[in-house]
């Protein structure tokens, strides 16, 4: 008979940094797409260049030659196989990028971000605030958006599985805290009812971890 196992492995990883972080005000964590390599992504970025910005492109772990056995090389995130182990996996990733650059969690606004992005590059002008909202809110812990199933919040979806953000306002999110994502998850196991309702503050969130 056979069985399969999970084993958590040590990996190192590659990150490319632009800027200076004794002058830096910001951080501009930039993921790369698929094929794609750290440096390459950070020359994409150069309009987005600051002397109070620090652009960092971690690489993806999972790189491969682009044609055959030889040559260009390229970086995946994932794939459909185990797909949700590779997403925990490059969350506590990319968290450890910050942390290392002494980035704490902060609030996003979105539209903060998309005119910064619009006006450096003008193809994104179509990009519409609430697209990227949607797109946040399914590992947002307390919107409405954040259930695949409309209505449906006890059931497992990415919010409760893999809770990345706290939606403090309009267009607004904020950063889950290691600390915040581990006790989030300990009270979605112990059946916190806040947890499980359609909506609800973040006040309601703070109070709870009081």
């Amino acid at each position: 008979m056979s069985t399969t196992h999970a084993l958590r492995v040590r990996r190192t990883a590659r990150v490319e940094v632009h800027g200076d972080p004794r002058t830096a005000r910001e951080t501009w964590i930039l993921v790369h797409g698929y094929a794609q390599v750290a440096a390459d992504m950070l020359a994409e970025c150069k309009p987005l260049e600051s002397r109070e910005r620090l652009l960092v492109v971690p690489e993806a772990l999972s790189r491969f030659y682009r044609r055959g056995s030889s040559g260009p090389i390229g970086a995946s995130w994932m794939t459909r196989e185990l797909r949700e182990d590779e997403i925990a996996d490059y969350v506590e990733y990319l968290d450890e990028v910050a942390r290392q650059l002494g980035s704490p969690p902060r609030e996003l606004a979105i539209g903060e971000i998309l005119s910064a992005l619009r006006s450096r590059f003008p193809e994104m002008a179509g990009k519409s605030n609430d697209s990227l909202s949607a797109s946040m809110d399914f590992q947002t812990i307390n919107v409405r958006g954040r259930a695949n199933t409309p209505g449906d919040f006890r059931r497992a979806d990415r919010w409760n599985r893999f809770p990345a953000f706290l939606k403090t306002g309009r267009g607004v999110y904020r950063r889950l805290s290691e600390h915040e994502r581990a006790e989030f998850l300990r009270r979605w196991a112990g059946g916190d009812p806040l947890l499980q309702r359609e909506s609800f503050d973040a006040a309601d969130w703070d109070r709870l971890l009081r």
